[in-house]
């Protein structure tokens, strides 16, 4: 008993070393958004701004209700697994589970979900691998998306300064579009497939005796029509944060930028393990994309950028503590 404190104590350098380096990516990165936003941006055009915060409290709720579709998906990943979870019990651990991304690499975020769901009808195992396979979907689909948006993505400027082996991307705008499109469908049987063996591998036998877990491709092909519905709606958020600033601008006419703009910058964002919620990361590539607007000049760009980090964690916070709360006060003592 004595020496088990022994090997915890031996990896703590190497922990630290680890957090020190991430946190020193994430405030490098941080740090050269900042400064870009800063060259972007002249003093006139900041002095200039104007927030309509009507506009700011529609981009946070239209975010909320947009994750929806994907506890959704996630419910149902867990009931083809035979896990009977609520839609409440789902809800609740997806919503509080969003706060975990703020957290270096991200693990928190499963770690939150499964702990809240491990009581509802979920094991363990099963709810880390069915949200997994949720949130990699998730961004999975905003690549997709914004491979499918890729004209709007890209303005032509932007596209002729690409490397030289992406050039016949910019000859030729729809070849990704169509590849990223045909190659996704093409794989889903297989991706339904390597799901539904390691929700095998990782549920006892005896259990599946009774329901084989089968994840079905129908079912991932579902997944991908509801996070389509995710990511209109946290583009039409961003479209609601730069419509605060920009009374003038057609959110009709630059719809799918915003959905493109959004797909890009927070699925990349969300690859980039040594920033918490992708921060710093998800801005930069947000300020570059909407440069594709034209009635957007630099400093509004980079003000939706911060704003648009703001009002989503504020939101996420606040329904994460409704959430929380409202379960604690309405649970049974143990």
């Amino acid at each position: 008993m004595t020496d088990a404190p022994a090997p915890a104590s031996k990896r703590s350098p190497k922990r630290m070393l680890l957090m020190l380096l991430k946190w020193g990516l994430c405030l490098l990165v941080l740090g050269f958004v900042i400064y870009q936003g800063y060259q972007l941006s002249s003093k006139e055009e900041l002095a200039e701004l104007h927030v309509d915060y009507l506009w700011l409290i529609s981009a946070g709720l239209i975010y909320i209700v947009g994750w929806l579709p994907s506890v959704w998906f996630w419910r149902a990943l867990m009931k083809s697994c035979g896990a009977e979870v609520s839609w409440w019990s789902a809800i609740r651990a997806y919503y509080c589970g969003h706060l975990g991304k703020y957290v270096p690499g991200k693990a928190m975020v499963l770690v939150i979900r499964t702990a809240l769901v491990k009581n509802a009808g979920c094991r363990p195992a099963l709810a880390a691998l069915t949200a997994t396979c949720e949130t990699l979907m998730m961004m999975g689909t905003g690549l997709v998306v914004v491979g499918s948006l890729f004209p709007l993505v890209f303005t032509e400027e932007q596209r002729t300064r690409l490397p030289d082996f992406l050039q016949p991307l910019a000859t030729s705008a729809w070849i990704l579009p169509s590849l990223v499109i045909g190659l996704t469908v093409l794989c889903l049987p297989i991706i339904a497939r390597l799901v539904t063996l390691v929700g095998r591998k990782m549920t006892p036998v005896e259990y599946q005796l009774d329901r084989p877990i089968v994840i079905r491709t129908s079912l991932l092909f579902q997944g991908l029509l509801m996070f389509g519905i995710c990511w209109i709606a946290l583009g039409l958020s961003l479209g609601f944060v730069l419509k605060s600033l920009q009374p003038d601008l057609s959110l009709l006419d630059h719809f799918w930028t915003f959905v493109a703009a959004c797909a890009v910058a927070t699925s990349i964002g969300f690859l980039a393990l040594f920033a918490p919620g992708g921060v710093g990361v998800r801005e930069g590539l947000l300020m570059w994309s909407l440069t594709a607007i034209p009635e957007i000049n630099p400093a509004q760009a980079v003000a939706a950028a911060v704003l648009l980090r703001l009002v989503w964690l504020a939101f996420e916070i606040l329904t994460a503590a409704l959430l929380y709360y409202y379960k604690g006060s309405a649970s049974n003592p143990a």
